[in-house]
């Protein structure tokens, strides 16, 4: 065979060869891309925390350490407040009542919103000249803590906001608007809201509630007043002489039982025992 053709077989072999090789190639499919989310690494934490159980536990503990947070600042705060509630009552006391009184706290049990009374004096004579009663009643948001200063008649001398959390502009007038503290002066109990009649105020436009707060509040003050001009009722004392009445029976019940016991002891030297 000549050498030319077996060149050429040589070639047409190699070309068909490629050309395999090449098809071959073209023919793998390229796998598809999985369409599953990726597993998420970390282990059993992960797990623990994206269940229902963790979720719980995590937000338990964030609640937990949230109340400690706020209870540790309530207790480091509530003193401050205190001594600051306090001095603002001194200073309003001067501003009700002038320069030379005195407070003298009233041991009475007030029901709310009443948060105590006192009887106000002259420090030169010791002259009764008012009383000086705190109040706390609850308006739109939340409890409003104010002064009610009353002659000794019954009658409103005047009231002083120190705290509440009204809505700003709104609520607030009950404070910032002087004339709706002004219609309170020489009220007497049972104040009413309304625009006519003599032992009415009007309220705030907008902020009725807080105004009603204010007035609820004005009326319990003057209601604690009068109880520690009068002093304690006859139900009160009852109430007291039966308290000491039984506990002074307890007290003899106790006794004689402890005597009782000794008596038999001392008789029979041993111990008696009954059946139930």
């Amino acid at each position: 065979m000549p050498e030319n053709e077996n060149i050429e077989n040589t070639e047409n072999v190699e070309t068909i060869e490629n050309n395999d090789t090449i098809e071959n190639i073209e023919t793998v499919e390229t796998p598809p891309e999985s369409t599953e989310p990726a597993k998420k690494k970390g282990g059993g934490f992960l797990k623990f925390r994206d269940s229902i159980l963790g979720t719980t536990v995590i937000l338990g503990g964030i609640t937990a350490i949230t109340v400690f947070v706020l209870s540790a600042i309530h207790s480091l705060t509530a003193p401050i407040i205190e001594k600051r509630l306090q001095s603002e009552k001194q200073e309003s006391i001067v501003e009700l009542f002038g320069e030379g009184t005195v407070l003298e706290y009233a041991d009475f049990d007030f029901e709310s919103p009443v948060v105590d009374a006192a009887y106000v004096k002259e420090l030169s004579s010791d002259k009764l000249i008012g009383y000086f009663v705190t109040v706390a009643p609850k308006g739109f948001g939340g409890e409003i803590l104010m002064l009610v200063a009353v002659n000794t008649n019954i009658t409103v001398k005047n009231i002083k906001i120190l705290e509440m959390s009204e809505t700003a502009g709104i609520g607030t007038k009950i404070e910032s608007e002087s004339w709706f503290a002004e219609q309170f002066r020489f009220k007497t109990k049972n104040i009413a809201a309304g625009k006519t009649g003599q032992n009415t105020v009007d309220v705030i436009s907008g902020a009725t509630k807080s105004s009603k707060a204010v007035i609820s509040g004005t009326n319990a003050a003057l209601e604690a007043a009068e109880k520690i001009r009068v002093g304690p009722t006859d139900s009160d004392k009852t109430d007291e002489i039966e308290e000491e009445v039984e506990v002074d029976e307890m007290d003899e019940v106790d006794e004689v039982d402890e005597g009782d016991e000794g008596e038999e002891t001392e008789e029979t030297g041993e111990e008696v025992i009954f059946d139930e």
